[in-house]
């Protein structure tokens, strides 16, 4: 059975995320381009949907 995963789009602006990226060293993404996730069926993300987010979006930094 395959488990479809959701993702949220947002189109706003975030002084907040722009300061979490900058602290990684990256370019602010404008927020549309970013996959939000959102869990599974039950729309309840887990602890490693949230690390695969942050590891997708190169934000571990050391």
């Amino acid at each position: 059975m395959t488990d479809f995963l959701a993702h949220a789009y947002f189109h706003a602006e975030s002084s907040r995320l722009g300061w979490i990226y900058g602290t990684a060293g990256l370019p602010v993404p404008r927020i549309d381009k970013i996959h939000f996730p959102l869990g599974g069926r039950r729309f309840r993300p887990t602890v490693e949907e949230f690390e695969k987010f942050l590891n997708s979006e190169k934000l571990f930094v050391d």
